[in-house]
């Protein structure tokens, strides 16, 4: 339950490191942070949820999609990652499935 509580924060570094940002420094501090609070959910015991094919059991669909670059089935897009330790979920990925 605690690991949960941590998890917008990872959120939010990974909406930083996708924003632009001309302040090369700036953005390698928030990728070190990045990798550091990823290394400690590891140890934990954390990871996240593979996002290739949709499994209910681990994501929640929230749209679905015509796409000619995916099979049926396929995770087209992550909005918000998912992860589990070992086969308990904490939290569901969110994800556009191709129809």
């Amino acid at each position: 339950r605690v690991v949960s509580e941590f998890l917008p924060v990872m959120d939010s570094l990974e909406r930083a490191l996708a924003a632009e940002c001309s302040d090369e420094g700036f953005k390698k501090g928030v990728e070190m942070i990045y990798d550091t609070f990823l290394e400690t959910l590891e140890k934990l015991g954390v990871e996240k949820v593979p996002t290739e094919d949709f499994d209910p059991s681990i994501h929640q669909a929230v749209q679905q999609v015509q796409s000619d670059d995916h099979e049926s089935g396929k995770i087209v897009s992550v909005f918000q990652n998912g992860y589990r330790i070992g086969s308990k979920v904490l939290r569901f990925a969110m994800v556009s499935v191709a129809q």
